[in-house]
């Protein structure tokens, strides 16, 4: 099936969000890419995760000060391993201001006694669900991160 112009929006939405989930489509409408991204826990989110603990616990951490390369840390959110304070904003508005916290489950993660499923899959920037096995902290510590599953789902 493809788009046509007599679509009604819910058979448009209906029709991309299935190609969303089977390798990506455009939209029609704003030619935003819209795909399901499954993304692994992997040793470089753990590392940092370890590098919060270490610098302030479960206490709020300026993540940028941590000096970690990339910012895929940051999607241990998925996991509800980390949150950020919902009250914090920049004089611009924006709630991106570095700032977060491990989570209890996140403690638990970081020192080994709470697994975690070892994929999470995401679209817009949400969480949609969980996909593998349960994994440990000591499992995902040496899992390089791989483009191919990313984008392979």
């Amino acid at each position: 099936m493809s788009f046509t112009d007599d679509m009604t929006v819910k058979q448009a939405r209906d029709l991309l969000r299935g190609l969303a989930q089977n390798g990506g489509h455009d939209c029609p409408v704003c030619t935003q890419r819209a795909q399901v991204y499954t993304f692994g826990f992997n040793g470089a989110m753990a590392r940092g995760l370890i590098r919060m603990y270490r610098t302030g616990g479960q206490d709020w951490v300026n993540v940028p000060d941590l000096g970690l390369p990339g910012g895929h840390m940051l999607k241990a959110r998925f996991w509800s391993l980390i949150e950020k304070p919902p009250e914090l904003v920049r004089e611009d508005g924006s709630s991106r201001v570095g700032v977060w916290r491990l989570t209890e489950d996140g403690v638990g993660f970081v020192s080994n006694r709470v697994p975690i499923r070892s994929h999470a899959r995401i679209y817009n920037n949400r969480c949609l669900g969980f996909r593998g096995d349960p994994v440990m902290i000591v499992q995902v510590l040496g899992k390089r991160f791989d483009y191919h599953e990313l984008m392979n789902g």
